[in-house]
């Protein structure tokens, strides 16, 4: 008598909610999360089918699009994912695999374009490089801002003899008094 197959279960972080997948169902969303393979090549190393390859891709298309095995997958993404942000050189390595992943196995050409270009903007790439150029242009030689400082310095000591403000005696009366530059002001 053939053995029933055992059960994977699957929890939601998100919901608590816990799914159970065959071990096939299983391998099939592994193999495309931690191999980056694409549904046709999925199914093909989980299932061990042999059949055409449109029924491959059909079959990998229908499953990889079952709630429970793209729950899987965000799951085992998240799994993957939480290790590698420790340190820079495996956060790269996991962008490019899943830039990879996209570029070889999206479903729309744009979405397969969009990967590839990312793809190919990698610094260790270098197929499109945005390269920008800064000059710094500074008129004012080095000791200008010291010389306008002294300058100034120089100017208003010379001038200043008293800062005392003066006070309108009646607020009604709006005139004021301009006193001429050349003339000193009287302290008494």
């Amino acid at each position: 008598m053939p053995r029933a197959a055992r059960s994977v279960r699957v929890r939601d972080p998100n919901t608590g909610a816990e799914y159970r997948l065959t071990p096939k169902e299983y391998e099939f969303a592994k193999l495309l999360v931690t191999q980056g393979l694409s549904q046709e090549a999925a199914y093909r190393q989980a299932y061990k089918n042999k059949s055409s390859d449109k029924s491959c891709r059909v079959t990998g298309h229908v499953l990889a699009n079952k709630h429970d095995i793209r729950l899987t997958q965000d799951v085992l993404r998240d799994q993957m994912e939480r290790p590698a942000l420790r340190d820079a050189e495996s956060t790269r390595r996991l962008v490019l695999s899943i830039l990879h992943q996209e570029a070889t196995g999206a479903e729309s050409a744009r979405d397969r374009l969009r990967a590839a270009e990312l793809l190919g903007r990698v610094q260790s790439v270098g197929l499109f490089l945005d390269r920008k150029e800064i000059i710094h242009k500074r008129e004012a030689g080095p000791g200008t801002s010291g010389e306008l400082l002294s300058k100034l310095r120089s100017l208003v000591s010379s001038q200043v003899i008293d800062a005392t403000p003066l006070r309108m005696e009646s607020e009604a009366t709006a005139e004021a008094s301009v006193i001429p530059a050349d003339q000193e002001l009287s302290t008494g």
